[in-house]
């Protein structure tokens, strides 16, 4: 999930499965992953302000051979908001998400892209810190209750 919403990737796993079911497989063996851009700040505001000039960078088609698209902080709110694909906020805000992509979507596992557009180490550090001792537990408490 680069870009869109939840809403469009659904789309997708709805056909993901049925072509599945068609093929002779399971529900169970139809398990479901998605990546996505991710950084976890101390809250919603700061990540977005803290991440936005180095997804900026990421994305944009100067630093991409041209096949990238310029991104203002708006859309990037947007592509961040709770319906949208790019996780990026605060733990709270990244904990919602990720349950709700376990509950709308029947997903399995999900991978955090952690690392792009140039961002400092410490920055990357203390975002998957705060998603180890704050974000993975508390999803993984709702999902084995």
């Amino acid at each position: 999930m680069i870009g869109g919403s939840i809403d469009q990737a659904k789309r997708l796993i709805d056909l993901y499965r049925a072509t599945g079911r068609d093929a002779g497989h399971s529900d169970e063996k139809l398990q479901v992953g998605i990546t996505s851009h991710f950084y976890i700040g101390e809250t919603q505001e700061k990540a977005l302000d803290d991440f936005y000039p180095y997804y900026q960078r990421y994305l944009s088609p100067e630093t991409n051979g041209g096949r990238g698209w310029h991104i203002d902080r708006t859309q990037m709110g947007h592509l961040a908001a709770r319906r949208g694909a790019l996780m990026v906020g605060g733990p709270r805000e990244v904990a919602e998400k990720i349950l709700a992509l376990s509950s709308e979507l029947g997903v399995h596992r999900f991978l955090g892209q952690v690392d792009l557009g140039g961002m400092p180490q410490q920055m990357v550090h203390d975002s998957i810190e705060r998603f180890g001792d704050i974000v993975a537990p508390s999803v993984r408490h709702v999902l084995t209750r």
